[in-house]
């Protein structure tokens, strides 16, 4: 009789490896392509959105540096007797008012006449500075600020923060009219990217809902893929060891073994083959029998 045993890589595991490797594919096909598409979309948005912050935040920054020129020519023109000179008004708390104001969080406007000395900065120390002295220190920032000693000018620059860290800024200066004077409006452009950052957290934050989702939903498809698979082969692959171990029996002589296959399929084609077979030989052996 024929043994299961005997089969090396029988119909059973091949049949099984056929159903998962016809389920799986499309799956991880279908989720590494949603998975790309998804991270390609949010490549896209985000980098829209930082076009975006990016022109908006050029945009405060100037017209607050045209705000402020403008508050400052108004007053100059309504104290016309006010000598614009670094000495006569670097003390003056209602031109300093005007002069030095928040851009933002982190950001600030000062003023430098078109010599490029300082008139009015948050920090003290630099107030009366001449700013030539930062070409060399500074050179994104000095070319910014050169260009604003002849008119108006803006700009990114990296700028090194009292701890050591290295940050982009953006500077806006604009003149102010009938004055020698120049107002520069800067800031960090980190507080007007931080909705991006926050959205950028939320999307990874998502693609990994996503991943796990989609490995939950991965190990219950291959559980069923499975389960199917072995009911599916084992069905198909029974009627075939029964036929085999009847076809066995009759070449051993016994031509009374039961074939009990009932389907319409090939196999059951094969199975009605081996019915004739077995008739035949039945009549064979007994008109032998008979002479």
């Amino acid at each position: 009789m024929a043994k299961k045993g005997q089969v090396a890589f029988g119909l059973l595991p091949r049949l099984l490896i056929a159903i998962i490797l016809i389920s799986f594919i499309p799956l991880i096909g279908g989720g590494i392509f949603y998975y790309l598409n998804i991270q390609k979309l949010s490549k896209i948005s985000i980098n829209e959105m930082n076009k975006e912050i990016r022109v908006a935040s050029e945009k405060i920054i100037k017209e607050k540096a045209k705000g402020v020129a403008k508050e400052l020519s108004i007053y100059f023109k309504t104290y016309p007797y006010i000598e614009i000179k670094f000495n006569q008004i670097k003390d003056n708390e209602e031109i300093k008012k005007i002069a030095i104001q928040k851009v933002g969080e982190t950001g600030y406007t000062a003023v430098h006449d078109i010599k490029g000395i300082c008139y009015f900065h948050v920090n003290p120390k630099i107030v009366g500075f001449d700013l030539h002295k930062l070409a060399s220190k500074l050179p994104a920032f000095w070319k910014i600020l050169e260009k604003s000693l002849k008119g108006p000018a803006d700009g990114f620059y990296k700028w090194k923060d009292a701890d050591g860290k290295i940050r982009d800024k953006y500077m806006a200066c604009v003149p102010v009219k009938g004055t020698p004077l120049v107002v520069a409006a800067t800031t960090y452009l980190d507080e007007f990217y931080k909705p991006i950052y926050d959205i950028k957290k939320k999307v990874n934050l998502l693609q990994a809902h996503l991943i796990r989702y989609f490995l939950i939903v991965f190990a219950i498809t291959i559980l069923f893929v499975i389960i199917f698979g072995v009911l599916f082969a084992t069905n198909v692959s029974r009627p075939i060891f029964h036929l085999a171990d009847v076809a066995d029996k009759i070449s051993m002589g016994d031509l009374e073994a039961k074939i009990d296959v009932k389907s319409s399929d090939e196999i059951g084609i094969f199975a009605e083959a081996l019915i004739r077979m077995q008739a035949s030989l039945k009549a064979a052996i007994k008109r032998l029998k008979g002479r």
